[in-house]
């Protein structure tokens, strides 16, 4: 349909490192294909630090590496994010909306509180570097993200796997414009957009525009782990003085399908 988006996953694990290969696909009743290309072999990741700015504000995640002295000096990083994070209260209690009750979580540990939570996240950034300025083909603090001080994200356990990949000079080109085109601002004196232009044809129409690159190249991968009591800038988004409200058992049943939940239940009165 149009519009569709599709995703598809290839396992080449087991290719071979040596010699060229290309990408073919179909679209309806049209195939496109990928320049050949020779696969590159991607240096390690030396480490991933993090850095805590002056005023506490925000951390930056930064990646380093080295690569070979004659080989290619045109990076590319893509990351996945995963954090712990905890409800805000600690729940003793819970709905059901069956019975339209509140009860006490039972203490053989068959219902669990909903306490301990996990979030995650991949990049949307292009996160390009090259070396070939330099003296040396090593990369030095390039940051990957920053992280600001109210993020859950750093409130307890933070995690992040990098995976850096070694591009061609064209490929490195591609996505240095797409950055470009992208980070512009509006207005007329913003920069004008570029044209892009990757290495994908369609074979029947070799001159129909066909927008993305295909890079053959391996991946090196590394994690790090980042804990609240490392950093301690965390800041809570809400008022400490903050109280819990008591609600009416007519609106229970309201609030539980506007996502909220009860956390304390009186045994005496059964307010929550």
């Amino acid at each position: 349909a149009k519009g569709e988006k599709r995703a598809y996953v290839l396992d080449t694990r087991t290719l071979p490192a040596e010699g060229d290969y290309r990408l073919v696909f179909r679209v309806g009743d049209k195939t496109y294909s990928s320049n050949w290309s020779q696969c590159l072999r991607t240096p390690e990741i030396d480490s991933i630090t993090y850095s805590v700015k002056e005023d506490l504000s925000s951390l930056d995640v930064l990646v380093h590496a080295t690569g070979e002295v004659d080989s290619l000096k045109y990076y590319k990083w893509d990351f996945r994010e995963d954090w712990e994070f905890h409800a805000r209260w600690y729940a003793s209690a819970y709905y059901d909306p069956v019975q339209k009750i509140v009860l006490k979580y039972p203490e053989d540990g068959s219902v669990i509180p909903n306490y301990y939570c996990w979030d995650t996240a991949l990049s949307t950034d292009i996160n390009i570097y090259s070396t070939e300025p330099l003296t040396e083909n090593v990369v030095k603090n390039q940051k990957l993200v920053t992280i600001p001080n109210i993020s859950l994200k750093i409130s307890y356990l933070y995690s992040i796997e990098v995976y850096q990949k070694l591009l061609s000079e064209e490929g490195y080109k591609y996505w240095e414009t797409l950055k470009k085109n992208s980070d512009g601002s509006s207005g007329i004196f913003a920069p004008q957009p570029n044209e892009l232009k990757g290495n994908i044809i369609c074979e029947s129409d070799p001159k129909e525009l066909v927008l993305g690159y295909i890079s053959v190249t391996t991946v090196a991968r590394k994690r790090c782990y980042i804990k609240d009591t490392d950093v301690k800038i965390y800041k809570p988004s809400y008022y400490s003085g903050d109280e819990l409200t008591t609600v009416d058992p007519e609106m229970w049943d309201s609030y539980y399908t506007s996502n909220w939940a009860p956390v304390i239940v009186d045994p005496m009165t059964g307010a929550v």
